[in-house]
């Protein structure tokens, strides 16, 4: 869980851009950007702290890959 802050942090991405998405429950998009992983390695700061607290979801797509990770928001 989180207060709303996090870290997304992986590796093995090849240096094209990702599509990174940050959704709700209802699959509301909350947030999408675009990186160019460093040394195929992604570190890229959240903040959903002004997001209602619940699960959410972040979406990483690169080259017709997708993979999906859960976020829970609580505590505020």
């Amino acid at each position: 869980p989180t207060n709303g802050e996090f870290i997304l942090r992986g590796n093995g991405y090849s240096n094209s851009g990702l599509l990174i998405s940050v959704m709700d429950l209802n699959g509301r998009l909350i947030e999408s950007r675009i990186v160019n992983p460093n040394s195929n390695s992604i570190n890229e700061r959240f903040d959903l702290s002004n997001q209602a607290n619940g699960v959410y979801f972040i979406s990483i797509r690169s080259e017709g890959k997708v993979e999906v990770k859960k976020v829970i928001l609580s505590g505020r």
